[in-house]
C-alpha cells in the first residue's frame, strides 16, 4: 500500500509480483539505495511520489499496460538516466522524471531525447 517501503534504505532491488496493478503513493519514497526495479506486465498505474528520491535508480522499463503515471512519481531520482516504455507513454504528466532523463518509446526503443521537469 501507500508508503509501504518508504525510507527503506537497505532495499537495493525489488521485483513486483505479477498481478499487482498499482504502485501506490510514496511506496518506495526515499529508498535511496534502490538500484533495480522490475515491474510486471500487470502494472497500469504509478501513483505520485512512488519512486521519488530513489537516488541510485538509473533506469526503469515501464510495461505496455501502464496508462497513468502521476506527478513526481520519479522526481529527484538524480541518477535516473533512462525510462523505456514498452507501450504508449502517458502524455502531459508534469514533473514526473529527472532533468536529464532520456525517454525511450515503443518496441523499437527509439531515443527521443530529454524532457524538462524538476
Amino acid at each position: 500500500g501507500s508508503s509501504a517501503f518508504n525510507r527503506c534504505y537497505q532495499l537495493r532491488r525489488i521485483v513486483i509480483p505479477n498481478g499487482v496493478s498499482i504502485i501506490r503513493e510514496s511506496t518506495f519514497f526515499k529508498c535511496s539505495n534502490l538500484k533495480e526495479v522490475i515491474l510486471p506486465d500487470t502494472i497500469n498505474t504509478i501513483k505520485e511520489y512512488a519512486f521519488s528520491e530513489c537516488k541510485n535508480l538509473t533506469h526503469i522499463i515501464i510495461p505496455k499496460e501502464v496508462r497513468e503515471i502521476e506527478s513526481y512519481a520519479f522526481s529527484k531520482c538524480e541518477n535516473l538516466k533512462t525510462v523505456k516504455f514498452l507501450g504508449d507513454a502517458p502524455l502531459n504528466v508534469p514533473n514526473v522524471y529527472g532533468l536529464t532523463t532520456n525517454i525511450i518509446y515503443g518496441k523499437r526503443f527509439n531515443r527521443l531525447g530529454k524532457i524538462m521537469v524538476r
